[in-house]
């Protein structure tokens, strides 16, 4: 009888470490790369719950420029007439805010920066 109680009490705990490590394999995080098509540096800085992504990225010519990232769409966002845009953040309804760098001097370092929404 006492075998037999030990038995249950091992097939059920192994059992349980097996559903144990099914849910916690489900909980993992996933991670993937993400880069601009083309571009030779690319950050995210915002996510919606909608999962659109928000960002910046680095062309060859060594250019900022930002971009949202919508179900695997990749679209570039260039403030008009700036020499550099990033995109910041993004809300639910999928209104984007950034900064942007306007050349209003010779070196784009000391241009004038301002946000956009």
């Amino acid at each position: 009888m006492l075998k037999k109680q030990v038995s249950l009490l091992i097939a059920g705990l192994l059992g349980l470490a097996m559903w144990a490590g099914t849910a916690a394999a489900q909980n993992d995080p996933t991670y993937k790369t993400l880069d601009y098509p083309g571009a030779i540096a690319t950050l995210l800085q915002g996510i919606n719950p909608e999962g659109q992504i928000v960002g910046g990225y680095t062309d060859a010519a060594g250019m900022t420029h930002g971009f949202l990232l919508d179900h695997g769409r990749w679209t570039a966002i260039n403030y008009p007439g700036a020499m550099r845009t990033l995109a910041t953040g993004i809300n639910p309804q999928g209104d984007i805010v950034g900064n942007s760098t306007s050349p209003t001097a010779r070196d784009w370092c000391r241009g004038i920066s301002m946000a956009f929404y």
